[in-house]
């Protein structure tokens, strides 16, 4: 990232922090370093492999808040982790659930970033 700063880098899965445990302090502290890269973004997904606890996803919610104080909604988006999201007892409606619904340190629109905006604008920028 620092070696090359007009790149865009897009770190899939929450960079799959912590999946065979619980993720540490100093694994979310690393990925959040990154955000000093401007064109660095993170893609909010494999809530399935992330949670120890399964849908809802609840105890994700502290990862996906510093992800996101660190990034900013602008440079997070929401992603479909097919097929592992699909895979009962996952399911897309309780990954879009987290952001929508219990994520409540957010706004609309920075739902509405996540959801679809800000992939829209990385991969279809007008």
């Amino acid at each position: 990232c620092g070696q090359h700063p007009d790149a865009p880098v897009i770190i899939d899965h929450v960079g799959m922090l912590g999946t065979a445990r619980h993720s540490t302090d100093a694994e979310i502290d690393a990925l959040a370093k990154l955000a000093q890269h401007p064109r660095t973004m993170v893609k909010l997904s494999a809530y399935g492999a992330l949670s120890k606890e399964g849908p809802p996803y609840l105890d994700v919610l502290p990862i996906v808040r510093r992800v996101l104080d660190a990034f900013g909604p602008d440079r997070c988006m929401w992603a479909s982790d097919s097929p592992g999201q699909t895979t009962p007892p996952h399911s897309y409606e309780a990954s879009i659930a987290l952001l929508a619904e219990h994520a409540r340190f957010l706004s609309e629109s920075d739902v509405d970033k996540l959801l679809h905006g800000t992939a829209k604008h990385v991969f279809w920028p007008s």
